[in-house]
């Protein structure tokens, strides 16, 4: 049996370090999707390029916390 490889747990740690109860939900907007009314096509997923990993896209918690104040916030 081959060892399965290591990876790092980048998240271990992030829910206790968020005040999750200063945060809220708020509904910003309600629509309705209508799609055309005719035959489509859907293309097919690609194959090409196999799998591989992927670093991991990080930033900084202040710039995500800021983003989601701009989506979600509204809180003074």
């Amino acid at each position: 049996m081959l060892p399965a490889p290591r990876e790092d747990d980048l998240s271990k740690g992030i829910l206790e370090a968020i005040d999750k109860d200063s945060y809220r939900v708020e509904k910003q907007a309600a629509q309705r999707v209508q799609l055309a009314d005719h035959d489509a096509e859907i293309d097919p997923i690609p194959t090409d390029g196999g799998r591989r990993n992927a670093e991991p896209e990080l930033d900084l918690l202040s710039n995500i916390i800021r983003s989601f104040n701009d989506l979600f916030g509204n809180i003074a």
